[in-house]
């Protein structure tokens, strides 16, 4: 983990002359990077995303999946901003951050597998309920005029997103005492399980633009082999906490904006963004509340994560 910072901080230090200081959201470039003209603009967003975020169990041993749970990001609304700074003609700056504002109202689907069973013995649905969502981004663009209107800009940077939530209640179906799916109720109207995930990307892109008179169009794609994610599961009926860590995980993320100069300076924006962390397993420590015993499992744990979201931008250009 000291090794990963420590070759950001490196990247970073060369990114960032006469100490500039920028971050981007992960749902695409700025609008300055349309232009090549524009020395610093700010835009304050609305978010509408729809998502899923998934959680695995493997059995270390023969890499079966036995546990799944499924975390709904639904009808979740962001807010937040993009600060773009033209540092020269072919550097750019980014920096943004986006917060939840709601708690959504999706679910959390939970399912077991018996060993050598590919059918699910143990299901369960529940409200979920989002506490906290983040998302945080910093990049360098180097925009190069293709031809009249067209900018096509190599991405460099790192993104950090991060997701909590809370179960509440809802109904199960259980397979005990040998039966198959015999049994069958309802929890008690309270929170059973905490799950929080936390992802890193640094990442590389690339976006094209095109502008006509008061008209502007941006799109970009960016990817990542190097993402690494954490999880935190925490079983308060089984006073039982999971942490997972999970290494060289594989991002994408796409988008496409559409924008309008309203006049000199002000301009509005309407886009699309996606974005995908690919399942990937990794290790898993376990810690018994009732004694603080640990152990550790290893290839055990696995993180996925997909979401989209529409938005709507009004910005100032300087």
């Amino acid at each position: 983990m000291k090794q990963r910072f420590l070759g950001l901080l490196v990247l970073f230090y060369f990114l960032l002359p006469s100490g500039a200081v920028a971050m981007n959201p992960g749902v695409g470039p700025g609008p300055t990077e349309i232009s090549g003209f524009m020395p610093m603009s700010l835009h304050l967003s609305v978010e509408y995303l729809q998502g899923k975020s998934n959680e695995y169990v493997y059995d270390s041993a023969t890499g079966q999946k036995i546990s799944q749970l499924d975390w709904d990001l639904k009808n979740i609304v962001l807010v937040g901003g993009v600060f773009n700074i033209e540092l020269a003609d072919h550097i750019h700056m980014n920096f943004s951050a986006w917060t939840a504002v709601n708690n959504g109202d999706g679910q959390m689907i939970d399912r077991d597998w018996e060993t050598g069973n590919t059918e699910w013995s143990d299901w369960s649905l529940s409200s979920a309920m989002l506490d906290k969502g983040y998302i945080l981004d910093i990049n360098a663009s180097f925009p190069f005029t293709l031809k009249k209107g067209f900018v096509l800009s190599p991405q460099i940077g790192f993104k950090f997103d991060n997701w909590k939530w809370s179960d509440w209640g809802g109904q199960y179906i259980y397979s005990r005492n040998g039966g198959w799916r015999n049994v069958s109720g309802a929890f008690k109207e309270e929170t059973g399980i905490r799950y929080e995930q936390k992802f890193f990307a640094p990442y590389l892109g690339l976006c094209l633009d095109f502008s006509y008179k008061n008209f502007f169009v941006n799109t970009y794609v960016k990817g990542s082999l190097w993402a690494w994610s954490k999880g935190r599961d925490q079983h308060l009926y089984r006073n039982l906490v999971f942490e997972d860590e999970i290494d060289n995980q594989a991002y994408i993320g796409a988008g496409l904006e559409v924008g309008y100069l309203l006049t000199r300076h002000f301009y509005m924006m309407v886009g699309y963004d996606y974005q995908k962390f690919f399942e990937t397993t990794g290790d898993s420590k376990f810690i018994d509340l009732t004694d603080n015993s640990v152990g550790y499992d290893p290839n055990s744990a696995g993180t996925g994560h997909h979401a989209g979201a529409i938005s709507f931008s009004l910005g100032y250009r300087f």
